[in-house]
């Protein structure tokens, strides 16, 4: 639901959007070896293998690599003339800079599995993977524990944030983003 609530926030406020995953295999692409050592690395990264490490490490490599891929997107940003949604993983509670309006959606592990075992993408990204079961449930431990990480980091920085359960209709969390933001 995230995709689809920053495309009605684009289209209700005249946004343009920033999916920060669109343009990671560019900055992949754009990465040195000195300077972006963890971004550099996805360029040989067989994602079924990387997922059968351990989640706490799959944690440590995605951490790292949010990191050095900002300066990416922010350069990518000064172009922009009008105003820009920014949606990602990689706009992490700490890059964000405090003026920026910004919210966090973040999913509970259960709606997490639920939404990604239905992806139709997923097996070709856990193609090559010794168990696909396995690297998987690394994925979806690793998520989970990204999920924490950003909201400690929200709560440290007194940044504003929902927990996604299924719960709430995609209106509702529609509202209740554009309260948080003002809009």
């Amino acid at each position: 639901g995230k995709s689809t609530l920053a495309s009605s926030l684009v289209r209700d406020y005249s946004f343009e959007l920033y999916a920060c995953d669109a343009f990671e295999t560019p900055h992949v692409q754009r990465s040195s070896f000195v300077a972006q050592p963890t971004l550099y690395s996805a360029r040989a990264l067989n994602f079924g293998q990387h997922f059968m490490r351990d989640p706490e490490d799959l944690l440590e490599f995605e951490l790292k690599f949010y990191r050095e891929e900002w300066a990416f997107i922010l350069e990518d940003l000064k172009n922009k003339t009008g105003p820009v949604l920014l949606e990602g993983a990689a706009c992490m509670p700490e890059l964000v800079p405090l003026e920026w309006s910004a919210v966090w959606l973040v999913t509970t592990p259960d709606f997490q599995r639920y939404h990604y075992a239905q992806r139709p993408w997923i097996q070709g990204v856990l193609k090559g993977a010794p168990n696909p079961e396995v690297a998987f449930e690394n994925w979806m431990a690793r998520d989970e524990l990204f999920a924490q990480h950003v909201v400690k980091q929200c709560q440290r920085l007194n940044r504003l944030f929902l927990v996604v359960d299924g719960s709430q209709t995609l209106q509702q969390t529609l509202e209740w983003t554009r309260k948080a933001l003002n809009f």
